[in-house]
């Protein structure tokens, strides 16, 4: 009798960890042709609609579809805002990058412009800041940005993050999501 409960004890507690290491550690995001993970923290903003489907739109003769999360914690000032674009049937990021109006703007500095090929797919990452004074404590601060431009087999990934005083603590993470890109 002791020996059964034990092996039903000990099967229970297998089956509850296998199932624990099983789940994703966040959310799996899927567009058209990508599926991507979140870790938890990250939550859709209050304006957008409550589904899980990506935001569709048509922008610049290219369908896209878009996913915006935001870190759940307030410790940072001006918000963490991370981006998911898919550019479908577009074969040069490049081509996305020159179209883009943030590559336009001139109040930001870029800091770095790095242009590299991992596993066949070519990626061009931008980091660049943007110094801004906070509107109620007249405080400097700078808004961080970094920007991934994927070149997938049919489609363009464009993957933004910015942030303020968290962004260098957070910054890991979402290189982690960037990793976990995968086209399907």
């Amino acid at each position: 009798m002791k020996l059964t409960a034990l092996l039903l004890l000990s099967f229970l507690f297998c089956a509850q960890v296998v199932a624990q290491v099983s789940q994703p550690h966040g959310d799996l995001l899927r567009g058209e042709t990508y599926v991507i993970e979140v870790p938890k923290g990250w939550n859709r903003p209050s304006a957008v609609r409550s589904c899980g489907e990506p935001l569709r739109r048509t922008r610049e003769g290219y369908e896209t579809t878009k996913f915006m999360r935001v870190y759940s914690k307030r410790k940072d000032r001006c918000g963490s805002v991370l981006t998911i674009i898919e550019v479908q049937n577009c074969k040069c990021y490049q081509e996305i990058f020159e179209r883009d109006s943030v590559s336009a703007l001139a109040d930001v500095t870029r800091v770095k412009v790095i242009y590299r090929s991992i596993n066949d797919r070519k990626k061009m990452i931008i980091s660049s800041y943007k110094a801004d004074r906070h509107p109620e404590t007249n405080e400097l601060s700078a808004l961080q940005k970094v920007e991934w431009y994927l070149q997938g087999n049919k489609c363009v990934y464009y993957i933004s993050f910015s942030s303020c005083s968290m962004f260098l603590e957070l910054l890991p993470q979402v290189k982690g999501i960037v990793a976990s890109l995968k086209e399907i």
